[in-house]
């Protein structure tokens, strides 16, 4: 179970790795047992799984007021599924590339603040979609805002890469491209599968 104190504190650290501090990585609980956890803080991501699927049903046509956005299983599935996806696809592509490597050991962290900025990122993309399903911002206002906040997970999701697997700049870079380019992969199986 995540503790409240963990919460703040591994959000703190996001925000240090968001602002490039050498001693972000000083806030997570870098264990075995903070692992676990830091996979069970997506939990905090169901706010923004919530747009998503009210964002999906609106390209769709469909009500999204009140619980109707529960109303179809099936999208719902659908699209949980690829959030999940979406949170996770990184760590799992790195646990493949890693598995027997010299940096095997820096798994753990490297996975403890991807998850993280993971949790981080997902909520900040879905301030700007709430906000225009509730018509509160123009479409090219959220399009601006998404694009800003996605450069600032990229870059968390570098400079992490960066300290946690203490790799070159060039190689930070790339990994968080990886993570780019699957959630682009993701992204797509989700239209496909939604029509």
């Amino acid at each position: 179970m995540v503790t409240v104190e963990e919460v703040g504190r591994s959000l703190r650290g996001t925000a240090a790795l968001v602002s490039r501090q050498p001693d972000a990585l000083s806030a997570f609980d870098i264990s075995r047992e903070g692992l676990v956890r830091s996979f069970a803080a997506f939990a905090f991501t169901i706010p923004a799984l919530v747009v998503t699927v009210a964002l999906e049903r609106r390209g769709l046509g469909l009500d999204i007021e009140g619980l109707a956005v529960f109303d179809r299983p099936a999208l719902l599935c659908v699209v949980a599924a690829a959030h999940l996806a979406s949170l996770a696809a990184l760590q799992v592509a790195m646990a493949y590339a890693l598995r027997r490597g010299p940096l095997a050991p820096r798994y753990a962290a490297f996975a403890i603040a991807t998850n993280w900025i993971a949790v981080f990122g997902s909520l900040a993309l879905a301030a700007p979609a709430a906000l225009f399903l509730m018509g509160l911002e123009p479409r090219g206002l959220v399009a601006l805002l998404t694009l800003a906040f996605g450069a600032i997970v990229l870059e968390a999701q570098w400079f992490a890469a960066k300290v946690t697997l203490g790799v070159s700049s060039a190689l930070a870079g790339a990994v968080a491209l990886l993570g780019l380019s699957l959630q682009v992969v993701i992204h797509g199986v989700l239209r496909t599968a939604i029509g």
